[in-house]
């Protein structure tokens, strides 16, 4: 089952962030800290769980 969101963009001082909707980070079971990969391809964004956890 496809779960379909739109989000934002958003500079924060010199660095931008992307709202990740709870519900996807939910049906992900993402967290916290998870180390993700971004694959920019033309016009796409792909991101992907990396193995690995960043945090305390």
């Amino acid at each position: 089952m496809s779960l379909l969101k739109t989000t934002r963009l958003t500079k924060q001082g010199s660095r931008f962030e992307i709202e990740i909707p709870p519900e996807c980070v939910e049906k992900l079971g993402w967290r916290n800290g998870l180390v993700l990969e971004i694959d920019i391809q033309d016009s796409e964004a792909v991101i992907k769980k990396l193995q690995g956890f960043v945090g305390k």
